[in-house]
């Protein structure tokens, strides 16, 4: 395996444990409500977060939203953020 699939695979692995820890109903989706930690995180109205993460204006967050928006980000960070 090489390091660029590596560092994907660890990225995703991340990525989920943190959108996991975060989905206290377990319902596979994140809302308002649910993202008010990392909102805080970074400075932001959980509502204005969720606004940039809901690609498709459901209102929740999936996975695949959540690691669109946090994979970019999380490439500008020196440290990744701690949630809960």
């Amino acid at each position: 395996m090489d390091l660029t699939k590596t560092s994907y695979l660890e990225e995703n692995r991340s990525l989920r444990e943190m959108f996991d820890s975060m989905d206290t109903s377990r319902n596979g989706t994140l809302d308002a409500k649910e993202l008010r930690p990392l909102a805080k995180r970074l400075g932001m109205r959980p509502e204005d977060l969720l606004r940039l993460m809901d690609a498709d204006v459901s209102g929740q967050i999936d996975f695949s939203e959540f690691r669109g928006y946090m994979g970019s980000r999380r490439r500008n960070w020196p440290i990744a953020p701690r949630v809960g």
